[in-house]
Formats: C-alpha cells, sequence, structure tokens
C-alpha cells in the first residue's frame, strides 16, 4: 500500500491523508444507472471534479484514491456494451489522473469476474497502458463469491502486476442479506484467505464490513473443518486469525465508537486506512479525523490521550474558519473537554488544556458556549492547581479566552463557586485567575460586583496564600475603581486588614490610570473594520474615548428605598417654631438618605420642604438642609434633574451666608444637583446669580460656574459658549480683585474645553495683562469635556459661490456683510461681536430680556442640544457645534480698551466703537 502515498508525498506541505475510499460518477455512468434503474438501492448523488478538489481541501486529504462504485458494471447490458463501459471509465479516470497527478490515483474497473477473458483483458490494458493503482473488485458476483474456483487465474494475474485489490460491498448472493457481507465463499480453503500466497494487498472496504466480528468464530469454525478434511495439514485456529489480520481496512463510515473499539482491538493499527465514501457519505461524514481525535482523547491508554489532544490541536490551527467540519464533533459532546482538562495523567492534561484553547481560539463564540458549562471548574480544579507552569498557562488562557469570545458573568459564576472549595490552594488559584481577567478586560467588560461582595469571605480564611492572593485581588480592582470599591466590603473587613490594604494602596494612588488590555473577539471585529477608514480626527477621538471610565459607589450600589425611613412626623417637624424640632427632623431624614444610591420615588414634599428650609433663620438647620439634598441628588443622580428648578434658586440666594461651613455645604449640595442635570440646565439660573448685589452671592455662584466648568463631561454649545464668556468678560472689571481673578478664571477654564482658537474671538477686546492672567488659567486647568469641532464638509464649501449671485441684488460692498449659511474658517476667528450701547447689565434678579425669550424658562438657544454634567443622562446625546454665522451687527470691528483709568477695574471693556 506504500505505493499509493507516492504523490501525496510529492506535494510541498508533505502528506497529510491519503482517501482510499473514494467514488467517481462520470456522466455517463449516471445515465447508465438511471437508464436501467440500477443503483444498488441507494440514489446516485451529484458529482462533478470541482466537487472532489473542493471536499479534499476541505478535509486536509492531499491524495484520492477513485475506484468504481456499486452496482458496478456487471448488468449493464451485453458482454460487449460491459467492456466498453468499462474501458470508457478506465480512460476517464486516467485523464481526471494526467490532470491533476498530485491528487488523484484510481482503480482500474473490472468486468463482472465470469467474463474471464474480458476482465484478463482489462487487467492487462489497466496495469501496463494506464499505469493504475489497484483494481477494484466486489464482494460477489452472479452469487460467487472471490474465493471461488473459477476465479483463480483472475487472482494469479493480479499476482502478476502486484496489484493491489479494492474489495467493496455489493449486493449479496443471496439476495437476502445486507450488502456489507462477509467477502468469502463458505467453501473457503486457507489458500484462499491467506494474501500473502498470492502476493496480493487486499483490504475489504468500511472497516471490513462483518470480518472483525466474525473473525474468531470463523477461525475456530474453520480449523475444525479443515481438521477433519485435510488432517495434519489442517491451519490451526490462531494461524487463520494471523491470516486474516493481514488485509487492510478503512474506516468509510465506520469511525463511530463502537466500530473502532472492535476494529482497533483486533487489526493492527498499521493495516487501517482512511476512506471517506464520496460522494455518497456527505462533507460532514467524511469527517473521520475528528472522530478519531475523539476516540483518541477517550482512550484508556494516557499516551493514545495524549497523541488524540495533539492531533486535534493541529487539526484546529489549520481550519481556514470557525465554520469548518473539524469543530462539529468536539461541539456536539463538550465532554470530551471535560475529560481533556482533567486528565489524570499530568502529561496529556497539559496537552489537553492546549488543545482546548485551540478549540476556542478558532472555533470562536460557538465553541466558548457549547464547553464553558462543563470546563470552567476542571480548569480550576485541575489545572490552575496544577504543578506544571505550562499547564497553569494553559489553563488561565482558556479562562481568558472564555471571557474574550461571549461574555464574563458565566465565567466569573463559575470562579466565584470554586471560592467555596476546601483546599486553600484552589481558592488560592481562583483569586488569581479572576486579579488576571480584572487586570487583562477591566471593569467595563467584567461587573466587580459580585467580586467586591465575596472578598470579605477570603480575607477571613486561615490560608495565609488566600488572604495574599485576596490582597493582590483587592489591588488590583483598586486601580480601577479607587475608594468607589469600599462601598460593597469595606466596612466587614478588621481595621488590621484596612489598615494594611491601605497601605498597598497609597502605591497605586501613583500610577495611571489602568486601560483594557486585552480586546474581546467583538471588539476587535469591530477595531479591524474601522482601521481602513480611520481619518486623523476619528483616531483623536478614538484615543479620547479610549479613556478609563471612571465609576464611583453611585454605580456599584444598589437601590435602597429611603422613603419609608423618613419619620412620619417629618413634615410636622419641619413646621415647628423651634429650630431644634426642625434640625431633629432634618437630622432624622438624613441618616436615611445618607446612602449611596436611592430607589427612586416621589420626593416633591421633601424637595419642597428642603428648598423651605434654606431661608431657615437658624444656620445649623441650613447646614443639615444642604446636607439632604446633597445625599439625595448623589442617589438619585439622574431621577433628581425634575426637583433641579425647584432646589436651586434657594440654594444659591442662601450663598450669601458668610459662615464658611455653610458655604461649604450649600456648594456641594449645589454641585450634586449639577451632576444630576448638566450645564445647559442649570447655566440660566447660574448667570442669573452672577448679577447678584450680594457679593458674596456672585463670589460663590463664580466658584460654583467654574466647578462647572470642570466636571462637565459635554462641550457647551456656541451660544452657551458666547452667554458664559460675556459674563465672566464684564467680572473682569469689577472691583473686587477675587471676582475679576474669577473672571479669568472662567475664561481660561472655558479656553481648555473649546481650544484657544474658538475663544479668540472674545479675547481680542483684552489688555496684554487679562490675555496673559487667562491663558495662565488655561494652562493649569483640568477639565473632562473637550470640544470636538468637525469638519466642514465639501458640499457646503461652494456655497459662497451660490451667495454671490444673489448677492449682486442686494447692498453693496460696502454696506453691511450678509450672513452666510454655512460656517468658514474665517467665521471661527471673526472679531468679538459688538457690544450693546443701550443695554447695561442689571443687578436684579428678573431675567435679561437679550438673555430669555419670555415664553419659555431657562436657556433657549437656537437647536440647543443640552449638555451634561457629570453623569450624563442616557437620553442626553453629546451636543452639535453647529457654526452659526455672526449677524450683521456683530461684525464690527473690535474697540480698544479705554486705559486712562490706573488698575484692572478701571478698564471697560466691550465699549461700543464710534461711528464715523
Amino acid at each position: 500500500m506504500q505505493g499509493l502515498t507516492a504523490r501525496a508525498k510529492q506535494t510541498g506541505e508533505g502528506l497529510r491523508k491519503v482517501d482510499v475510499h473514494h467514488h467517481i460518477i462520470p456522466d455517463f455512468y449516471h445515465e447508465l444507472l438511471a437508464s436501467i434503474n440500477l443503483s444498488a438501492g441507494i440514489p446516485m448523488p451529484a458529482w462533478s471534479p470541482e466537487a472532489i478538489l473542493e471536499l479534499m481541501d476541505s478535509l486536509h486529504i492531499d491524495t484520492a484514491i477513485l475506484s468504481l462504485s456499486a452496482p458496478g458494471v456487471m448488468t449493464a447490458g451485453g458482454r460487449d456494451d460491459v467492456r466498453g463501459l468499462v474501458r470508457g471509465w478506465n480512460d476517464y479516470a486516467f485523464a481526471l489522473r494526467a490532470t491533476h497527478p498530485q491528487r488523484f490515483g484510481f482503480f482500474a474497473a473490472l468486468p463482472g469476474l465470469m467474463d474471464q477473458e474480458g476482465v484478463m483483458t482489462e487487467i492487462q490494458y489497466a496495469f501496463e497502458n494506464l499505469k493504475a493503482d489497484g483494481a477494484t473488485l466486489f464482494t460477489s458476483y452472479n452469487g460467487k463469491y472471490l474465493g471461488a474456483k473459477e476465479f483463480e487465474l483472475i487472482w494469479a494475474t493480479l499476482k502478476k502486476h502486484h496489484a493491489v485489490v479494492h474489495v467493496h460491498p455489493v449486493q449479496t448472493a443471496s439476495h437476502r442479506l445486507p450488502s456489507r457481507d462477509y467477502p468469502y465463499s463458505q467453501r473457503i480453503s486457507p489458500r484462499r484467505v491467506e494474501a500473502p500466497v498470492f502476493g496480493l494487498q487486499d483490504y475489504p472496504v468500511t472497516a471490513g464490513g462483518t470480518l472483525p466480528y466474525v473473525a474468531e468464530w470463523l477461525a475456530v469454525l474453520s480449523s475444525a473443518l479443515f481438521s477433519t478434511l485435510l488432517d495434519d495439514n489442517a491451519p490451526r485456529d490462531d494461524q487463520i486469525t494471523t491470516d486474516l489480520k493481514l488485509f487492510y481496512f478503512d474506516l468509510a463510515l465506520g469511525s463511530s465508537t463502537h466500530v473502532l473499539d472492535l476494529l482497533l482491538n483486533w487489526a493492527p493499527h498499521d493495516r487501517i486506512l482512511y476512506g471517506s465514501d464520496f460522494p455518497f457519505a456527505t462533507q460532514e461524514a467524511c469527517h473521520f479525523d475528528s472522530s478519531l481525535q475523539n476516540y483518541n482523547m477517550s482512550n484508556q491508554n494516557w499516551k493514545v490521550r495524549k497523541q488524540g489532544y495533539e492531533d486535534a490541536a493541529k487539526t484546529f490551527e489549520t481550519t481556514p474558519d470557525e465554520s469548518d467540519p473539524a469543530f462539529r464533533p468536539f461541539l456536539f459532546d463538550s465532554s470530551l473537554w471535560k475529560g481533556a482538562v482533567a486528565d489524570s495523567n499530568v502529561a496529556a492534561q497539559q496537552d489537553g488544556i492546549y488543545a482546548l484553547c485551540a478549540f476556542l481560539k478558532y472555533g470562536g463564540p460557538q465553541a466558548c458556549t457549547k464547553s464553558r458549562n462543563v470546563t470552567v471548574i476542571p480548569i480550576v480544579e485541575k489545572g490552575l492547581s496544577s504543578t506544571r507552569a505550562a499547564t497553569k498557562q494553559s489553563a488561565l488562557e482558556a479562562l481568558l479566552l472564555y471571557v474574550e469570545l461571549d461574555k464574563s458573568d458565566p465565567i466569573i459564576d463559575d470562579l466565584l463557586q470554586c471560592l467555596n472549595n476546601k483546599q486553600p490552594k484552589i481558592i488560592s488559584a481562583t483569586l488569581a485567575a479572576l486579579t488576571a481577567i480584572f487586570h487583562a478586560y477591566g471593569i467595563k467588560i467584567v461587573d466587580p460586583k459580585p467580586v467586591l461582595k465575596a472578598l470579605p469571605k477570603v480575607f477571613g480564611h486561615a490560608d495565609k496564600n488566600v488572604r495574599a492572593e485576596a490582597q493582590n485581588l483587592a489591588v488590583e480592582l483598586y486601580r480601577w475603581l479607587r475608594e468607589a470599591m469600599k462601598t460593597l466590603f469595606w466596612g466587614e473587613l478588621k481595621p488590621v486588614q484596612q489598615q494594611d490594604l491601605e497601605k498597598l494602596f497609597e502605591a497605586v494612588k501613583q500610577e495611571p490610570s489602568p486601560r483594557q488590555e486585552r480586546l474581546l473577539r467583538s471588539q476587535q471585529a469591530a477595531e479591524a473594520a474601522s482601521s481602513g477608514a480611520q481619518q486623523d480626527g476619528d483616531a483623536e477621538a478614538e484615543a479620547e474615548d479610549d479613556q478609563p471610565a471612571e465609576i464611583d459607589a453611585f454605580d456599584l450600589a444598589e437601590p435602597v428605598d429611603v422613603l419609608g425611613k423618613v419619620p412620619a412626623d417629618f413634615h410636622e417637624s419641619m413646621a415647628s417654631t423651634k429650630w431644634k424640632d426642625r434640625k431633629d427632623a432634618l437630622d432624622a431624614l438624613f441618616a436615611a438618605v445618607n446612602t449611596d444610591r436611592i430607589k427612586d420615588g416621589s420626593f416633591d414634599e421633601i424637595v419642597a420642604a428642603l428648598a423651605k428650609s434654606m431661608k431657615d433663620t437658624n444656620i445649623a438647620v441650613v447646614t443639615v438642609a444642604a446636607n439632604c439634598i446633597e445625599c439625595i441628588a448623589k442617589g438619585l443622580r439622574h431621577g433628581f434633574a425634575k426637583y433641579r428648578s425647584r432646589i436651586m434658586p434657594p440654594i444659591m440666594e442662601r450663598l450669601k451666608e458668610k459662615k464658611q461651613s455653610v458655604a461649604d455645604a450649600l456648594g456641594a449640595a449645589l454641585d450634586a444637583v449639577f451632576a444630576s442635570t448638566g450645564l445647559s440646565e442649570c447655566l440660566e439660573d447660574i448667570l442669573e446669580f452672577l448679577k447678584h448685589k450680594n457679593p458674596q452671592v456672585k463670589s460663590e455662584t463664580l466658584k460654583f460656574l467654574i466647578r462647572c466648568l470642570r466636571t462637565t463631561r459635554e462641550a457647551p454649545s456656541k451660544h452657551e459658549v458666547k452667554l458664559i464668556a460675556e459674563a465672566a468678560t464684564k467680572l473682569l472689571t469689577e472691583s473686587v480683585e477675587a471676582t475679576r481673578s474669577g473672571g479669568a478664571e472662567v475664561l481660561g477654564t472655558l479656553m481648555k474645553i473649546m481650544g484657544e482658537r474658538a475663544m479668540g474671538l472674545y479675547m481680542e477686546g483684552l489688555d496684554d495683562i487679562r490675555k496673559t492672567k487667562i491663558k495662565e488659567f488655561c494652562d493649569a486647568a483640568e477639565v473632562k469635556a473637550k470640544d470636538k469641532p468637525k469638519p466642514v464638509a465639501p458640499p457646503p464649501k461652494a456655497a459662497p459661490t451660490g451667495q454671490k449671485r444673489t448677492a449682486t441684488k442686494k447692498p453693496a460692498l460696502g454696506a453691511k456683510k450678509p450672513a452666510t449659511p454655512a460656517a468658514t474658517p474665517q467665521e471661527e476667528t471673526a472679531p468679538p461681536p459688538k457690544a450693546p450701547t443701550s443695554k447695561g447689565i442689571p443687578s436684579k434678579l428678573s431675567a435679561p430680556k437679550a438673555l430669555v425669550p419670555p415664553q419659555k424658562t431657562g436657556l433657549q438657544a437656537p437647536k440647543k442640544t443640552p449638555s451634561s454634567g457629570i453623569a450624563a443622562p442616557p437620553s442626553l446625546a453629546s451636543p452639535r457645534r453647529n457654526i452659526t454665522p455672526q449677524s450683521a451687527d456683530e461684525d464690527s470691528a473690535p474697540i480698544p480698551s479705554k486705559l486712562g483709568r490706573g488698575g484692572l477695574a478701571g478698564r471697560p471693556l466691550a465699549r461700543p466703537a464710534p461711528h464715523a
């Protein structure tokens, strides 16, 4: 049989597989069978040379030996017709081999053995002229089996040509037995069974049919029969068995576990060949290499299992994609992987876990979801705790791949279950695996809450290695969560444990924010899809989006229903004339609402009472009320936004309180309110209170505005920038130095968000001293929002051409400049707008008509998109910076400052230019 592999060995990649059971059905043969309704009871499948090559490539078959399938050509008509058909088939197979000499060989077809002359002629033609690789015989001809005496001359002729004989099943001689019958005559002699006597290499197909099953029975029975006929010359039963094992057997449709058990336990392994039975077997049925690997992976011999793991890994690594049929047997029988990762032999286990990694890496999400339910816990218990470094590394890689391919929740659930194991080394290994998973994927991918809840238990473990790994995990989580992580577990630790962790946390505080080091498979696909089309601006935006998300206690905490904890007499106590009663009621409210996350509910009456408390004459009541507002706003987060308009103005009005502790409590309350809404919602009230007559209110409001600009995550719209810049510019002329400095800081912080180019519009009217100070504040400012101006699209660039045509009918060039519908780069650096000459800046609390439309409350910029605060509501989209044209009134030259008086306070800004 070695000669059949010669062509495969000539390929550049070396021998992979030779398919010795591969049929072809040329059109003329297909038409013949259809015309005489002769198909051996099996429908003739579609066939083409292209289909052969495609199948061979998908199954990694280097060479296929082509043969004629049942029912053959024996009953295709008269003797001459049969001979002609056989000759045509052989010539076709020869031509196909000549076209693809390294991919095909062929077994010659022969007429029925009853036509001895025709058979002898065709043997000579096939082996001498066509150089056939062998010949195909069927198990019986006209009721006679291959051992019949009439066929001895044919066997001798085949021996002369050193022929390989491919024995294929056909309808039995009795016509009442299955076609895969025992391929020998009942009148069998030892000389006809013994292949070496003929000098031939014969093999029955489909795992030998019934031969392995009846071989021992046949040997014993034949020995007894021959002893009565041949006396001392009769062969012993063991000799007959040895002779039977000299045949070769292919595995076409015979690779199931029970068949392999029988064949591998009986036949020598070097006598077992690969066969597909294509095209009668489907592509999935042809994939016997996976079935064989499955068989090896469950073998009782650890060396066989080890080889099976190695072969499986190599197969997975050569598959073209996740849909390759090689994965199917392993998807349907996930128990194979459970045995592989928990193999009792450490050498086999190492290869088994490595094979699982290859299965996951190349098999994709389906490999993950089909196997994780039975592998994660064995990986932890047997793999991570292994004494072999390579095994531990592969086990950890398998867990990381499970997270990469689908989602982390099922993996984390199984790992947390392993923390209840009685063996400390398994708990330690589990904690180390959790640390590695968080380090690779971060808290965006892996939910830290279940892990944080489990930490106190392992911190109290008796084993020092478990406690050490628990500390490592806590430090890793602190890298991502910072102080917010303490919400869920810190109170359950002993003081000494807290102190030890605090020391470890100090070193982490100096480290930069962590980033996700390993991408999910879905992230990898998205990155690959966008890599070719990404522009420079997109790259910058992606770099900013890659910033690690800030996590606070709100994100980790569970919502608490606090309304039921509010004292029943709260409102009655708040109406008391005694400040002590009011304070006690607020203290009780504070105790109820002082939690990280509050379940949403109806807080209207409570908010109304707190707003009224801002006017309380007792500053202790005001302070506690502010603390309550802060807690409720933080606990409700975005759910508090609906109460902003009712609570924010009373708080800001009370900013006149000079006592610092009260001012701090009011400022913290304002910050919490701002965090629940956004800059757009709060800006109207802020700008209004910047004009307050009370210097203390103005100063605290200014500080609040600066904090808002620092913490907002959405850049203000162009209209909002204008309002803020104009208000801050006016503050530069205030007599109080702190107010002037605050105005400069507002402009500097705004410049940090919007960029110097966008703020140049409001800087040109300022002297160098003010510009320098604003630039210093800009350099020092730390903000969370960045304006991302979009490049002007090509169509709007052509708009000025159309405008020139319509402008000819309008005022001449010396007249006012008409507005243009699209933004141009020149417009962003246009001179500052002319300040109104007839309208001053009122200090009373009524909203100026120039800023607030009478029909609506709040700032109503054209097409305004609300900006979010510290944590924007999910429903709020990022604002679109629509560049609007300057109006004709605003397009005047900048007015130089009048520097007649000394000091910054005496330098008026934005005065109108004198008209000629």
